[in-house]
């Protein structure tokens, strides 16, 4: 109910879904209705189906069965007046005007009974089944008249629908049964999935019986089944029926569209799946492929392990630099006025020392702006007439002092002109700070090739800030690319979109185009020389090898070699034309870079490639800017490390660095704060979160942090494998042993089981070593536990119960049920309450280990792996992160009453290990950075909305994950949420496209603001909040069907 139907993640679903059915199309793939007719000469619609998809899960439909289903969508589809709903579609008006057998064959529905389901399943799973939704495994009815399943019919039945095209069934995957209900999985530790889940894949894979098969109205479809034979007039479906009991009836493969699904996800064997294992059971033997994106090697392990399912991995959306807009934009003039004005008259820059003079004048604008826009805490003024602020480093300045009765600046100014200089050069780098930010931008379309632009984004970001290589190359690099071969030219029209007698302008600098097209307008308008020049502009450009005669003049021949033209009419590489600045090393890889990103086509080849059942190469898993190009191109069936050489020694000797700062950082505070013990001013103990993903893309950066902060090294046999991890001397660490709780994420779990008993090892040997346990408090805190009756009390490596995910928190956000911070808290503990290590222990209880290690935490340590997932972008981090800051909050309360509290409550550093630069961030300050430059960013959200549906998903989501951060961290800062509101609600351009695009994603922007509201988050004036409440009611009415979007 919040628009996630029909997207993923980074990845434009319906402009993806468009690619890949015209591809098949031309393959020769039977698409029923869509390869013949009006429909076969008509573009594909992808949105259109996904909105066909949306209607088809709405709960009245479903409930009106087969039939019913049918009727509304043709309806919708047609605009019938009587409809409720819209689909504007003209492919899929196209089809069911054709004939009544075509909008038969578009619109799959069918039913499969509990009975049947039951059959299907095995009494066994079955009576588990029954156990975990209310139903009699006897008789396959639901216990109560009063109980309805989520996707029954009004007789009782599933009902399982879609939208098929000749043999390619399009369905979404059925909801596991949670929403609105996240306790569940608090209790229930062997909850199966959904019964509608069920029937959806035991459908598609079968088995069914002959009788069935032959009476189906619509068939079970693949993306399998392919047309053989020699032209297409005589090519033959090879499509049929089988007999039953010995080919029971199957898709021939299954494809999972995005990042990511559910069902390896499904409760079982956290390893290898077992015959018990959801996974297995439902999808059997049928071949999966999997598209998702190159940057997720971790779940993307999991799909290919649990889900058995072969990779295509698709490249991530362009990066782009975040820029400045609205106040921010003025501020930075205001500053930059500032400056000229103080620095173009010394006399006058004198007399603003007494508050006169033109820059003078400039402070009261600047003071109220940053007040506006909640800049205090980034960027605390320090100095005379500096108004303190509880929770601050520093504090601020306050307009009112500043102003007489007149509302005039006071004079003389009660603030030092030097402080106030000093200052302003500390807020602008602030502010060029989030206008270099970068972000990803857009959502990627499967197999699309970049064009020149966006081949510059990337090369940007890759090259950022590299001497070796100057920003006019990268330019030259990125707009001339080979004619020939896979690495065709980027201004080719297919990849462009561009005409052809307008390719060679369009690949130009804009300076350099409007050059071109004026010289044109004189060409054509009479004056020969310029008509010539032009001409053989773009005859050169568009010619291999052009037999042209040069009368140019020398400098018109220098101009057109700048824009990658050569004597001979070739496009000449990047050497030929680059500065004297760049390297011959640089820019070979970035013109490496840059052919492997015009191969991103590979990855519709690939996919071609699975569904043939061929051989899909493999790469590694990983994002241009961590792990270089070396994970391009993409459309490769992605892996990750091995897991024996990890720490690699660079993320060794990062996660030193990281440490060593945290450790810094939070003893300074603690001096600052007077918390620091008398025998030590370090932290007792860090949490640091070990998350699959972080880790393999890192090379295990985060488990480096845990040996460092422990005080230990890893150890390697003769092959460079690593087998243990040993403590280091104290004489050489020079410090005490710092404890360490391991928030380890199920994924993590399971692939580095290795590592997790290396590190169990290490925390017994640290626990039992002859130290001084002010030198060692991994000792002291394993004595505490020991005197309270606990055994085992080295367990520092805690997770979700064994082949279980995630920490629940996310589902009672996004669901609303929960009252207080602090039941979030202790919903994160109750999930991640269970210990893993050596000899056996593999997800044994251990709560009351787990809450003396949280009562003892100072600082939490997460890592950002990559600019595509910050902290505003998906859920998992105010889960986890924010969560576990929570449940340290609440367990300190018992385990150490006694202690001074930490201002702010336990601390969190935020590592981007993406970039160079390794310092540790407090996440409030990351926090505003990142809403600053993508939520509350024009440009970001632009660019969102230009992706559709999937980009007002993304929306729509950053605004939960406002709220889920406010939940757990208590991040709950008043022009976030105001600028929230003035952006997505008050502005009624952008709140009637997001309506139109994707009304359920619009609702829940709608409706955070006002639960924000409500819950004391923020205070919405009266203006606003009627406006967000009849934003919410008109909505309501659309997604119903009582309006329709305008």
């Amino acid at each position: 109910n919040v628009g996630a139907l029909g997207t993923a993640a980074l990845l434009n679903v319906p402009a993806s879904l468009s690619k890949l059915l015209e591809q098949l199309r031309e393959e020769g793939y039977d698409l029923g209705p869509a390869s013949r007719g009006k429909a076969a000469t008509m573009p594909i619609d992808g949105e259109g189906i996904v909105s066909a998809l949306q209607l088809m899960a709405l709960d009245p439909v479903v409930r009106a069965g087969p039939e019913g289903t049918r009727r509304a969508v043709c309806a919708a589809v047609m605009g019938d007046e009587k409809s409720q709903h819209k689909v504007e579609s003209p492919f899929l008006k196209a089809i069911i005007e054709e004939s009544p057998k075509a909008a038969g064959e578009l619109i799959s529905a069918e039913t499969v009974s509990l009975r049947r389901l039951k059959e299907q399943l095995g009494a066994q799973l079955f009576r588990k089944l029954a156990d975990s939704w209310g139903l009699s495994s006897s008789s396959g009815q639901t216990k109560s008249l009063t109980t309805t399943l989520i996707g029954q019919t009004s007789q009782g039945d599933l009902l399982v629908s879609g939208i098929q095209l000749g043999n390619v069934f399009i369905g979404v995957q059925p909801l596991l049964g949670f929403e609105g209900d996240p306790m569940r999985l608090l209790f229930e530790r062997d909850l199966t999935p959904h019964p509608h889940y069920c029937a959806f894949y035991k459908t598609l894979t079968g088995p069914l019986s002959k009788e069935e098969g032959e009476g189906r109205k619509s068939a079970v479809a693949s993306l399998g089944k392919r047309k053989t034979g020699g032209s297409r007039g005589k090519e033959k479906d090879q499509h049929q029926w089988v007999d039953s009991g010995e080919e029971p009836l199957r898709s021939d493969v299954m494809l999972h569209f995005g990042m990511h699904g559910t069902y390896e996800w499904l409760p079982g064997s956290p390893l290898g799946n077992t015959a018990q294992s959801w996974p297995d059971v439902l999808m059997g033997s049928i071949p999966g492929l999997y598209l998702y994106c190159a940057n997720n090697p971790s779940e993307s392990i999991l799909s290919k392990r649990r889900g058995v399912s072969a990779i295509v991995s698709h490249n991530v959306p362009p990066y782009s630099r975040a820029g400045l807009y609205k106040e921010l934009a003025s501020l930075k003039e205001m500053i930059d006025e500032f400056r000229e004005t103080d620095r173009g008259d010394a006399s006058e820059a004198e007399e603003a020392g007494s508050g006169e003079g033109r820059a003078g004048d400039s402070v009261l604008p600047i003071v109220e702006a940053v007040s506006k826009l909640g800049l205090w805490k980034d960027c605390p003024y320090i100095g005379k007439g500096t108004v303190g602020e509880e929770g601050n480093e520093g504090g601020s300045l306050d307009a009112d002092a500043l102003t007489g009765p007149d509302g005039k600046l006071v004079s003389p100014i009660p603030i030092e002109m030097n402080e106030f200089r000093q200052w302003l050069e500390h807020l602008r780098a602030y502010l060029l700070e989030l206008q270099n930010r970068l972000f990803s931008e857009g959502l990627h379309v499967l197999g699309e090739r970049p064009g020149p632009e966006k081949i510059e984004q990337y090369l940007q970001a890759y090259f950022a800030d590299d001497p070796a290589l100057a920003e006019a190359d990268i330019q030259s690099i990125a707009r001339s690319a080979p004619l020939n071969g896979k690495g065709s030219s980027p201004h080719s029209a297919a990849s462009s979109g561009v005409s052809p007698k307008n390719i060679y302008p369009a690949g130009l600098p804009l300076k350099s185009q409007v050059s071109f097209y004026l010289r044109r307008f004189l060409g054509l308008m009479g004056v020969g020389r310029f008509r010539e020049e032009t001409d053989l502009e773009m005859s050169a450009f568009n010619s291999k090898s052009a037999s042209v005669n040069w009368n140019l003049s020398e400098e018109r021949e220098k101009e057109m070699r700048q824009r990658g033209v050569d004597r001979e009419g070739t496009v000449v590489g990047a050497a030929a034309v680059v500065s004297q600045k760049s390297t011959p090393e640089r820019l070979k890889e970035a013109t490496a870079i840059r052919d492997l990103l015009l191969e991103t086509d590979e990855e519709m080849t690939s996919m071609l490639k699975g569904l043939r059942g061929e051989y899909i190469p493999p790469a590694p898993g990983g994002d241009l800017l961590r792990d270089g190009p070396g994970v391009l191109p993409t459309g490769r069936n992605i892996h990750a490390l091995d897991p024996y050489r990890m720490p690699s020694p660079a993320a060794w000797s990062r996660g030193q660095e990281i440490a060593k700062a945290v450790l810094e950082a939070e003893t300074r505070k603690a001096l600052e704060e007077g918390r620091a013990s008398d025998e030590s001013p370090l932290p007792e103990t860090v949490a640091v979160t070990l998350w699959g993903l972080d880790a393999i893309k890192t090379r295990g950066e985060s488990v480096a942090v845990v040996l460092a902060l422990v005080g230990a090294r890893p150890v390697k046999e003769a092959t460079g494998r690593i087998v243990r991890f040993e403590l280091l001397p104290l004489e050489e660490l020079g410090r005490p042993r710092v404890d360490v709780l391991c928030s380890m994420s199920g994924i993590f779990r399971d692939t580095f089981g290795n590592v997790v008993e290396m590190l169990d090892d290490l925390f017994k040997r640290a626990a039992e070593v002859d130290e001084p346990v002010e030198m060692n408090f991994i000792k002291k805190h394993a004595k505490e536990l020991e005197d309270q009756g606990e055994d085992r009390a080295h367990s520092r490596l805690f997770s979700n119960p064994a082949g279980d995910f995630g920490s629940m928190v996310n589902e009672r956000v996004g669901s609303s049920d929960w009252t207080s911070s602090e039941e979030l808290g202790d919903t994160w503990t109750s999930r991640n309450a269970f210990s893993f290590g050596k000899g056996g222990e593999t997800g044994k209880s251990r709560a009351k280990i787990l809450q003396h290690m949280l009562g003892t935490t100072e600082r939490v340590v997460q890592q950002i792996d990559s600019v595509e997932y910050g902290l505003t972008d998906i859920q998992e981090y105010y889960a986890n992160t924010g969560a576990l800051k929570k449940a340290a909050e609440n367990a300190a309360v018992s385990v150490r009453p006694s202690r001074k509290k930490r201002r702010g409550g336990v601390g969190v550093s935020v590592v981007e290990t993406y970039s160079k630069d390794v310092t540790p961030r407090e996440l409030e300050s990351l926090l505003r950075v990142e809403y600053r430059t993508k939520l509350l960013n024009p440009k970001w959200s632009e660019a969102m909305m230009k992706q559709g549906s999937g980009g007002a998903y993304e929306i729509g989501q950053r605004m939960t994950a406002l709220l889920g951060w406010g939940a757990t961290a208590e991040f709950r800062e008043q022009w976030v949420y105001e600028g929230a509101a003035d952006r997505y609600a008050n502005d009624e351009e952008v709140a009637a496209r997001l309506a139109k695009l994707n009304p359920e994603a619009f609702r829940n922007v709608v409706r955070r603001l006002l639960e924000a509201h409500g819950r004391g988050f923020w205070t919405a004036d009266e203006k606003t909040l009627q406006r967000l409440q009849e934003l919410d009611q008109q909505t309501d009415d659309m997604i119903e069907g009582v309006v329709v979007a305008p």
